[in-house]
């Protein structure tokens, strides 16, 4: 999952994943790409050709000819935007609502192939012993470098939000 905040870098993108493919999952290759029909890929029709992959554009402002992707993107944004409102965090927090709702919607069983789409990609079960519930609050403790006239009652650590499901980011909010 890439994320950007300008259009311009989405053809390194497409070509950072394609060898990300090529080097990591030796057993998969991507062999067909759909996209939008935008300048920015006509660019790339040449470097598809060389590389074996097929691109279809689809026809300009019809989202109705990507319906699977339209409707898995509308799926993680609405579920990203259910989890900041029902935590009543701020919207600049989406970053980590999309990943979560990526990570969930990845490690959640599929009908069509009768497990998760994580293992479907590594051929190994999913360890859900690391998901939390999305806004656990949490207290991170403020060291005496950074407060260092602290009265003894005062307060010696911030409440803070706990919005990873690795363990290793806190937002104080």
């Amino acid at each position: 999952m890439f994320f950007m905040k300008i259009k311009d870098k989405t053809v390194k993108h497409i070509k950072n994943f394609v060898t990300l493919m090529k080097t990591d999952c030796s057993d998969y290759s991507l062999k067909c790409l759909h996209t939008d029909f935008e300048c920015k890929y006509l660019v790339l029709k040449n470097w598809f050709t060389v590389n074996n992959i097929i691109w279809e554009p689809t026809v300009p402002y019809s989202p109705e000819e990507n319906g699977v992707s339209e409707q898995l993107n509308r799926i993680i944004c609405k579920s990203a935007q259910a989890m900041l409102k029902d935590f009543g965090l701020n919207s600049y927090l989406w970053l980590k609502a999309i990943k979560t709702a990526v990570y969930i919607k990845n490690r959640s069983s599929t009908w069509v192939l009768n497990m998760t789409l994580y293992e479907a990609w590594t051929d190994n079960v999913s360890d859900l012993s690391s998901l939390y519930i999305f806004d656990i609050i949490a207290w991170a403790h403020i060291f005496k470098e950074q407060h260092q006239q602290r009265v003894k009652f005062e307060d010696c650590s911030l409440k803070c939000h706990y919005l990873n499901m690795k363990g290793s980011s806190i937002f104080c909010v």
